[in-house]
């Protein structure tokens, strides 16, 4: 539509400038002059001409030997090429659900039916103006004003479509595939609304309209349309997450069209920075375009391609008439192009397994919608649609998807998150919208409980206490690995956006996350990363043993954004066996049976075969023990967050309990040989030995320092934490020592020195390193290669650990600061106690983070395990009250600032003995003193000692 100004000049000059300028629109394509429809209408009113034109052109004129359907062809480089459907005639080339034609339908296009008319009207207000403004305001007004009377007859044809189909299947016989309609509704919502959003907006700009009110007001509209498209009700959380998706499918548009014309690696690298696209997303989500970060634009790439390529395989196999072209669908060169395109690198670069990843992903946005608009009564349907999809992104069958694999990709599902770009309702996206809109703690911790619950229930059921609590560590953790897969910025901006993105998708706010958390976020979204290649690398081989994959430890690299060495890059593919056991773990330990935990484990699928291509190069004995040490782990991992997440969700005693009741069921399906509480303990040093690995050295200290935190909130006695510490410490180095002795079939020095380094870095201290601590992880660490049984073993001694604030050690110090413990466990008296002193060895001064720290070890063999604990509660506490702040002389009185008393427990390979001759308490105090106070402490204690 055109309007022009007659000026009093008469009419015809008028239609002619109109006409003249109307040839010039490319969808007509006037100038190559094959016009098939052409219709023009005049109106006139006062001073301003409105000439209407509608036409169809052609490219070509002429025979041409094509199928009759051709003309119904869409191209498959439309930028909705992914919402098209395949021709149900010729069976190659795709087809919209709605053609509006303006000529009459050609001979030889079969056309069933009746016709129907659809009327529609819009009415739109304008402003009170005359000649040129009048005109003006009409040219920008007409175009939405044509949109929307597309829009209805479309939405109209939509619906008659429906009723066809619903008779159609009733004549025919066929249940309707309800769940599968479902799905395919869902299908372009995001499309649709940034369409009528810019549309909308792009109203504003041209009225001078655009601020915050104006953008609500399409906002509303937008919501409107939603729910009418939808056919139910659209809560706030989510259109706010349709809307983040909608922003992110424009901005992925713009994108695209950049790509089309870049030629170089480095043209498609500044697509990635495009501004255009920026300002596409800000003007549907209402953000100002520096908002949105290169990361953004590849993960709208990233995404957006893999919902593409899964539809693409579906009808690839749903047309594929032999196994040989089912096997070929996932080998097309537009697969490969997709994933180019979307990382912005050239097609032959692209390895198979990225292809298997990007199908994967796609399908998981299929799987969640299908199973998250499913009623109860539909449940058999939906798992089989949901089945279908998942076997055709792997290349497979529905009958080879077991519901346990089903119920673990769901997981994965439920886990994922963005800004915009997941499947509507997971959990991780209604979670950043609804925290964006939070005003204070108690709206967040509604989108905590609400979403979180509600999200679990999709997932796979109820599941175990603290299910909330598991599933948004889990989004935590799976928003780390998209952001490390996408944020191209330097490691320091990449950690603080991580920060931000991490946080919204756990339900808190960015201070609430400490250093080691977004630290141990970033470590675990790396390996996230490298094994989701690890699992596409090994399904592309099974298919066919020549397939191309990436490399896992590159991809670990590129996420971690940090260089690691031949030791640790080996430790980390055990860190990924073990993580994928405790992925299938996690699913399994939801059964109420034994027998039914196994049959799990046995039909989750795919994991051992995953675990085979991280271990190719070990010999079969080696490669074995890793797998038995991985799984082993897995059980101790996967049983210690449920209980994590249990007692944080707990609020009192009773609910404690229970988790700890829990934990016994659960160690008996898991078959574990430990106790509960030593599994427990288990768990525990890795969360302080994780800690302390992922945190820099200027960090270290205050990461151990989270971490102890974090275990208090599970029930870790404070005092208790320096036995769990040391078991941490000596754990780490054993698995430094495992990891390096891997390339050696001797015992290597170097590997020796390599565990000293590690036991050094996460102990803080280089004084504490013995003979007789490199013999324990020597032993540890060989029986972590062996794949022995390592159980905890508890002796009879207690372990004190004294931190201080002085800055140096003496003896004089250490002297007195024994005779202060002494004094205390002489004083306890157990029921087989006599009254001879107690038997106090190891005693030790060493600086450890640059202070002084007093250690010894009490004999305890008289004493029973309750009446250690109450021992080692009073040491602590003794020690903690002691008043040190008297000043005896002009020198600086330093103070005991921790004090730390347990029961001592060591690691040790389960072929050795397991009886013990003696048993201890290990303390470990943290103190300022100096010699002049302590004989004053002496006395104090020895009062306290005779009370």
């Amino acid at each position: 539509m055109e309007v022009g100004r007659t000026g009093g000049l008469g009419l015809r000059p008028c239609h002619k400038e109109i006409r003249f300028r109307v040839c010039e629109v490319d969808h007509l394509h006037c100038a190559i002059s094959h016009q098939v429809g052409y219709r023009e209408h005049v109106s006139i009113t006062d001073e301003v001409a409105t000439l209407s034109v509608m036409g169809t052109a052609l490219r070509h004129l002429g025979p041409a030997s094509l199928p009759d359907c051709s003309l119904a062809h869409a191209s498959e480089s439309r930028d909705d090429a992914g919402r098209l459907s395949r021709c149900c005639m010729c069976g190659e080339a795709m087809v919209p659900n709605i053609l509006l034609a303006t000529i009459d339908f050609p001979e030889g296009l079969p056309i069933m039916g009746r016709s129907e008319l659809v009327e529609a009207r819009v009415v739109r207000l304008k402003r009170k103006v005359a000649g040129e403004a009048h005109a003006q305001d009409l040219s920008e007004a007409l175009p939405f004003l044509e949109l929307e009377l597309h829009k209805q007859p479309g939405t109209g044809a939509l619906g008659m479509a429906e009723e066809c189909r619903s008779a159609l299947e009733d004549k025919l016989g066929e249940a309707p595939d309800k769940p599968r309609q479902r799905l395919e509704a869902d299908r372009g919502v995001a499309f649709a609304l940034a369409e009528e959003l810019k549309n909308c907006t792009d109203e504003l700009n041209s009225t001078g309209m655009v601020n915050a009110s104006g953008f609500q007001e399409c906002k509303d509209k937008a919501l409107a349309s939603l729910k009418l498209l939808k056919g139910t009700n659209v809560t706030k959380e989510e259109f706010e997450a349709m809307l983040r998706k909608a922003a992110e499918e424009r901005m992925r548009m713009v994108v695209k069209e950049c790509m089309t014309v870049a030629s170089t690696e480095a043209e498609k690298d500044a697509c990635f920075t495009s501004m255009e696209a920026k300002r596409a997303a800000a003007k549907i989500s209402g953000m100002d375009p520096s908002e949105f970060k290169e990361g953004d634009l590849k993960e709208a790439m990233r995404h957006g391609a893999a919902r593409d390529m899964a539809q693409e395989m579906q009808v690839c196999m749903k047309t594929a008439s032999t196994n040989e072209a089912k096997r070929g669908c996932m080998k097309t060169d537009s697969l490969k192009g997709s994933v180019a395109e979307s990382l912005g690198k050239d097609r032959d670069k692209v390895k198979d397994s990225e292809v298997r990843e990007f199908l994967e992903e796609g399908a998981l946005e299929d799987l969640w919608s299908l199973m998250e608009s499913c009623p109860e009564e539909e449940k058999t349907q939906c798992v089989a649609a949901a089945k279908e999809t998942l076997g055709t992104a792997m290349g497979k069958t529905a009958t080879d998807i077991s519901d346990q694999m089903l119920r673990k990709v769901l997981q994965r599902a439920m886990q994922k998150l963005g800004r915009s770009v997941r499947p509507m309702k997971k959990l991780g996206e209604q979670m950043e919208a609804c925290m964006e809109a939070a005003e204070d703690d108690d709206a967040r911790k509604q989108c905590k409980d609400i979403l979180a619950e509600a999200a679990v229930k999709v997932g796979g059921g109820e599941g175990p206490r603290g299910k909330t609590e598991l599933a948004l560590m889990d989004a935590g953790r799976s928003a780390a690995k998209e952001h490390g897969k996408d944020c191209a910025e330097s490691r320091e901006v990449c950690m603080r956006l991580l920060k931000e993105k991490a946080a919204q998708s756990m339900g808190m706010r960015p201070d609430e996350m400490t250093d080691m958390a977004v630290e141990r976020l970033n470590m675990e979204g790396a390996k996230g990363a490298a094994r989701d290649a690890a699992r596409a690398c090994a399904e592309a081989k099974e298919a066919d043993n020549s397939a191309t994959c990436e490399d896992v430890l590159e991809v670990f690299k590129a996420a971690r954004k940090k260089d690691s060495d031949d030791s640790e890059e080996r430790r980390i593919k055990q860190d990924m066996a073990k993580d994928l056991d405790k992925e299938d773990m996690k699913v399994c330990l939801n059964e109420d049976a034994k027998a039914s935990f196994t049959a799990c484990m046995q039909n989750i699928g795919g994991t051992e075969k995953v675990k085979d291509e991280l271990f190719k190069d070990m010999p079969e004995a080696r490669k074995e023990a890793k797998k038995k040490r991985a799984k082993d782990e897995a059980a101790v991992e996967a049983m210690g967050e449920l209980f994590k997440a249990c007692m944080e969700s707990a609020t009192t005693e009773e609910e404690k309990g229970l988790c700890m009741e829990e934990m016994k069921s659960k160690k008996e399906l898991a078959d574990l040989k430990d106790d509960v509480e030593d599994v427990v303990m288990k768990f525990q040093r890795n969360v302080v030995a994780e800690a302390a690995r992922v945190c820099d050295k200027s960090k270290r200290k205050e990461c151990v320092d989270a971490a102890k935190a974090e275990l208090k909130k599970m029930g870790l006695k404070e005092r208790a934490f320096g036995v769990v510490k040391k078991l941490a410490e000596i754990k780490a180095a054993a698995e430094t020592y495992a990891a390096c002795q891997e390339a050696s079939s001797t015992e290597n020095s170097t590997c020796i020195q390599l565990a000293q380094a590690t036991f050094e870095e996460i102990s803080g201290s280089t004084e504490i390193w013995d003979d007789e601590l490199a013999a324990k992880v020597t032993d540890l660490g060989n029986a972590m290669l062996e794949g022995r049984d390592i159980l905890i073993r508890k002796l009879k001694q207690i372990v004190v650990e004294m931190v201080s604030d002085a800055t140096n050690c003496s003896e004089e110090m250490l002297t007195n600061i024994m005779d202060k413990v002494a004094n205390i466990s002489g004083g306890f008296m157990g029921k087989n106690s006599s009254n001879s002193s107690r038997n106090i060895t190891n005693k030790l001064c060493r600086i450890a983070w640059g202070f002084g720290r007093f250690f010894c070890k009490i004999h305890t063999e008289d004493l029973g395990d309750d009446e250690m604990a109450n021992l080692s509660d009073f040491l602590a506490a003794d020690m903690e009250l002691t008043e040190l702040s008297r000043r005896l002389t002009q020198r600086r009185l330093a103070t005991i600032t921790e004090t730390y008393a347990d029961q001592e427990s060591e690691e040790t390979a389960a072929t050795e003995p397991y009886e013990t001759t003696t048993q201890q308490i290990g303390i470990s105090v943290s103190c300022t003193t100096t010699l002049s106070v302590l004989s004053a402490v002496v006395a104090m204690m020895s009062t306290t000692a005779a009370l």
